[in-house]
């Protein structure tokens, strides 16, 4: 199971078409009778008391009752499905959640439904924070003693939820992981039901939403130690994050959003996702929402076609998993050639940077809508130099070609079909690209070779024997600029016969993450490198020691290419190598490059 769920931003929308047994003045004259808005949990916990604040603001809206009808069980998954299965005709839609719409997409192996595919986003209703909360007599204050309290005491904790599967579930099994304990879980019907035995002493601690616990927490029987996130809760402004309190980078996301079935008619996703903006905007509804503290979001869409798509559809999720492998994470639910938002390429940072090489499968690129989507992560940095000395696409020069394709005798891209040794992109200048992404056009059969291995160097300097890790210590190497990765010579660039006379940037040989300080060996490339200050003998033998250390198996994964394959690394931070393959088939990749913004320290 993947150890981490991050739910941000906007969904792609699913096509809206009208079904056929729809005519538009139907469609248009909606609602007409009743509506059901299914909880797919029980009563009693926090969708229940949000669905009914919107249930009662959209009946004022729409002139017709919105009835709230709880269907639990699976973790939220048998509400959810009932109405990814329902007629797409408006009367019938669901108040998902985190829960519901991302963390069971990944967490079961065949879940009931595809929450990306199944379902027309009408509005994203709140988004609130999740709190670690423990039994009133819990021997701790803080988190730091909670940490220490739980992991010598694991054996005989006990923490609540309100079922197997749901968001606070997940919180806390997230949490349990963070901070190394393995403790018992006891699932109940509703959050309600699971807060009352938290309140008699039969468990001992829960995740649950903020709205859930802040009267309890108000009224001392409950103790609270951190919000389960980067940041403090303007609900609740004195209670300290779990990022700032020492687990760095955690953050357990909570939303709550409407959805329709998939083919629900355009004039009543529109109509709906109006009725509920407004009803949200009720002074009303906002003051039941202050005191329950919980915070309605909503959106207000400015007419336009495409941004009230995109209004529409801010519910949406990034499912992300990581690999098992020291590195590489897959993110999926997200369509690289629309615009992206500001949340979902923050999670993509985060993912970027902790897991080093990001995969998205499946993504139908434009060369413009490659290049948009990479100038979400800064200024691209054009091509090095190649063996031909002109660029390979013309049209769009910021792009790299890598292909062994020839056409009219002449090569459409770089590096042939041979091996590309282990490396690192265009180390050889002063301050090398932060990142790279490369986009399959085509590929050849698996069996035919050509997949990518990529080498976590965080990991390769942390396991360095004491002696090599002596070694680097204050000591720069040259990068040579004269060879690609293929050991194909540069136009411009002569053959390289003495190392100490190599062409290129100086850098260390051990790079400190700024973000993180972080250590992590920075080698660029083998060829004709050379250690400033060192003997020739003595430096090809400290390189040679580095290089069989750092390319180990150990500290790898290897990508196996489908056509559609977008990959995005850190290429301060990883090497990557590329087996050779059949000459005889065609791999087209383009390949774009985030400039950096700091020399290498």
């Amino acid at each position: 199971m993947a150890r981490r769920f991050i739910t941000v931003g906007a969904v792609t929308i699913a096509s809206m078409i009208t079904a056929a047994h729809f005519h538009r003045a139907e469609a248009q004259a909606w609602p007409t009778r009743q509506m059901t808005m299914v909880v797919p949990f029980a009563a009693g916990g926090s969708s229940d008391a949000i669905a009914r604040i919107v249930a009662d603001g959209l009946s004022g809206q729409l002139h017709q009752p919105v009835i709230v009808e709880n269907i639990g069980g699976a973790g939220g998954m048998t509400g959810t499905n009932r109405v990814a299965k329902a007629v797409p005709d408006g009367y019938q839609f669901v108040l998902g959640n985190v829960g519901t719409h991302a963390q069971n997409q990944t967490l079961y192996k065949t879940p009931l439904y595809n929450a990306a595919a199944d379902f027309a986003p009408v509005t994203l209703i709140t988004d609130q924070s999740l709190v670690l909360v423990a039994r009133k007599d819990f021997p701790a204050n803080n988190l730091q003693e909670f940490i220490a309290y739980a992991r010598a005491n694991q054996a005989k904790l006990r923490y609540s939820s309100a079922g197997v599967g749901g968001s606070n579930h997940l919180a806390c099994v997230l949490l349990n992981s963070a901070i190394g304990i393995d403790v018992t879980h006891i699932p109940y019907r509703s959050g309600g039901q699971a807060m009352q035995d938290l309140l008699a002493g039969q468990v001992d601690y829960q995740c649950p939403s903020l709205p859930t616990a802040m009267p309890q927490i108000a009224g001392q029987t409950v103790k609270a130690f951190a919000i389960l996130s980067k940041n403090r809760s303007p609900s609740m402004p004195n209670l300290p994050s779990a990022h700032e309190q020492g687990l760095t980078g955690f953050d357990v996301p909570s939303w709550y959003a409407l959805f329709l079935p998939k083919g629900t008619p355009d004039p009543i996703v529109r109509k709906l996702h109006s009725a509920a903006t407004a009803a949200m905007d009720m002074p009303s509804t906002q003051d039941d929402q202050v005191q329950r503290r919980s915070v309605l979001r909503g959106c207000n869409p400015d007419g336009d076609r495409s941004t009230l798509l995109h209004c529409e559809g801010i519910v949406t999720m990034l499912a992300i998993k990581n690999l098992d492998a020291p590195l590489g994470a897959q993110i999926s639910g997200i369509d690289l050639s629309k615009p992206v938002t500001s949340s979902d390429v923050r999670a993509i940072e985060d993912v970027w940077r902790e897991r080093l090489v990001v995969v998205f499968h499946g993504q139908k690129l434009s060369d413009p809508e490659l290049i948009t989507f990479s100038k979400n992560f800064g200024e691209l940095d054009p091509p090095g130099p190649n063996p031909y000395g002109q660029p390979f696409n013309k049209q769009h020069p910021e792009l790299n070609v890598i292909s062994n394709v020839v056409e009219d005798g002449k090569p459409i891209g770089n590096l042939g079909d041979g091996e590309a040794v282990w490396h690192a992109d265009m180390t050889y200048v002063e301050v090398p690209p932060k990142a790279a992404m490369l986009h399959s056009l085509e590929v050849p059969p698996p069996e035919a070779g050509g997949n990518t291995y990529f080498a976590n160097m965080f990991a390769a300097y942390e396991t360095l024997p004491a002696d090599l890790k002596k070694a680097t210590d204050g000591r720069v190497a040259v990068h040579d600029a004269s060879t690609n990765s293929a050991g194909m010579l540069r136009k411009g660039y002569q053959t390289a016969t003495d190392v100490r006379q190599t062409v290129g940037a100086h850098h260390p040989l051990v790079r400190t993450e700024p973000i993180t300080g972080r250590k992590a060996l920075f080698l660029g490339r083998r060829p004709n490198a050379y250690v400033v200050g060192l003997d020739v003998a003595d430096s090809e033998a400290l390189l040679d020691a580095l290089w069989a250390h750092a390319t180990q198996r150990r500290f790898a994964m290897c990508h196996e290419w489908q056509v559609g394959d977008l990959l995005m690394w850190n290429n301060l931070s990883v090497l990557h190598r590329r087996d050779p393959f059949d000459p005889k088939t065609r791999r087209v990749m383009h390949r774009s490059q985030i400039k950096g913004d700091q020399r290498i320290s």
